[in-house]
């Protein structure tokens, strides 16, 4: 897995990972996240999908698509970038 810490002009700071073959987070590493990011100065959110798959928000996969938790995501995604990349 490719691990690369980004950071915005906004300050904000993101983790994109490349899993080279499906991923599955244990819930346990999930809220281990959420405690260390809240202990943070970033705003961030943490969701957790408990029916949704790795890649559930590609149409073109079928199989682990999920238009539920997409459409929750891409939400809360613009939602997110509007509070927070307005003066961008």
């Amino acid at each position: 897995m490719v691990e690369r810490r980004e950071r915005s002009d906004a300050g904000l700071e993101q983790v994109v990972d490349h899993p080279g073959e499906p991923l599955e987070i244990p819930v346990e590493q999930v809220e281990a996240l959420r405690a260390a990011v809240a202990a943070t100065t970033f705003d961030t959110q943490v969701i957790r999908y408990a029916d949704a798959e790795h890649g559930f928000h590609c149409d073109a996969r079928p199989g682990v698509f999920n238009a539920t938790a997409a459409a929750d995501a891409h939400q809360r995604t613009l939602e997110f970038f509007s509070s927070h990349l307005h003066d961008k």
